[in-house]
């Protein structure tokens, strides 16, 4: 595709750049996904799995996601710690074949494992 458009429509505001190739995953438009489907899909800092998500946090609107909390590090639930993580900063995608939905930050490991420890 050498000078085409394709791929270039925008499906929404958040993901208006496609930062994050992955094979067998499409970024997934907002308003496809539930703030509880969120909880609990795996999280990748540049392509390295590093948690999952324990709750995405919303807004005024149950549609409208502002952070998603992050279980980062540990093992097994020892040594982990809950990072707020500003939901537009992260890319959501979803299997081409159907339901595993993933998040995607460029942050990386140790960036997450340095945030503050969100409390809730």
């Amino acid at each position: 595709g050498e000078g085409g458009s394709e791929g270039e429509q925008v499906a929404s505001d958040q993901n208006r750049q496609e930062r994050t190739e992955v094979d067998g995953y499409a970024n997934a438009e907002s308003g496809s996904f539930t703030a509880e489907e969120l909880a609990g899909a795996r999280v990748y800092a540049q392509q390295e799995r590093v948690g999952e998500v324990s709750v995405a946090v919303v807004g005024d609107s149950p549609a409208q996601v502002e952070d998603i909390v992050i279980d980062v590090g540990g093992f097994l639930g020892i040594g982990e710690r809950s990072v707020a993580v500003a939901f537009d900063e992260v890319e959501n995608k979803r299997a081409d074949n159907g339901d595993e939905l993933r998040v995607y930050t460029d942050m990386s490991r140790s960036d997450l494992e340095q945030m503050p420890e969100y409390d809730g």
